[in-house]
C-alpha cells in the first residue's frame, strides 16, 4: 500500500508519498480541519494505508482528536528550539 503524510495547520494537507499527491484544505479558525484531518486519517490507515499525521497548528489537538493517551504530554514542535537549531542551523526567533 501506498504511504500517505497528514499535515494540519492553518492549511490541512494529505501527502501520498509516493505519487506526490496533495490535497490542502483551507480556513478559519473553528470550522473543523482538525476533525477532518482526523476522520481522513484514521479512514486511510483503516484502508491499509500508512498514514504519518502531522499537527502544525498552534493548538495541536490532533492526538487528542485520534484518540492518543496524553495528547497534553505531546510537545508542540515550535516549542523546541534546540531541535529546531540542530536540524536546520537556525535559531528560532533570532
Amino acid at each position: 500500500m501506498v504511504g500517505v503524510a497528514v499535515l494540519i495547520s492553518p492549511v490541512c494537507a494529505v501527502y501520498n508519498l509516493s505519487l506526490g499527491m496533495k490535497i490542502a484544505v483551507s480556513g478559519k479558525g473553528g470550522v473543523g480541519k482538525t476533525m477532518l484531518v482526523s476522520l481522513l486519517s484514521t479512514v486511510l490507515a483503516r484502508s491499509g494505508y500508512s498514514v504519518l499525521a502531522i499537527d502544525a497548528d498552534p493548538n495541536a489537538t490532533l492526538a487528542a482528536a485520534l484518540g492518543f493517551p496524553h495528547p497534553e504530554k505531546i510537545t508542540p514542535i515550535s516549542e523546541m528550539a534546540d531541535l529546531i537549531e540542530e536540524r536546520t542551523g537556525a535559531r528560532p526567533g533570532q
